[in-house]
């Protein structure tokens, strides 16, 4: 393997890393932030705070799905410099 590669693959190591611990945190996070849907109220307020719980699991599966994205990029970008290498 050519230097160049080595440091690619080293820094794509790196950065696939990094993403596993980002979607770790991620999944860490949902799950603290993002409670059971209420039962205790009831009327608009209970309408508006499940809509909001909603609009939070939505916005952390969004940020899942981009971090999952790069994350399979990474892994397709560190297979290709390995087939090279």
């Amino acid at each position: 393997m050519i230097p160049t590669d080595a440091a690619a693959l080293a820094a794509l190591e790196t950065q696939f890393r990094q993403l596993t611990t980002v979607i770790a945190r991620l999944l860490a996070a949902r799950s603290h932030l993002v409670p059971a849907r209420a039962t205790f109220w009831s009327g608009p307020a209970r309408e508006r705070y499940n809509a909001a719980l909603h609009e939070l699991d939505r916005d952390i599966a969004q940020a899942l799905e981009a971090v999952r994205f790069a994350q399979r990029n990474t892994r397709l970008a560190i297979e290709e410099v390995e087939r090279r290498g």
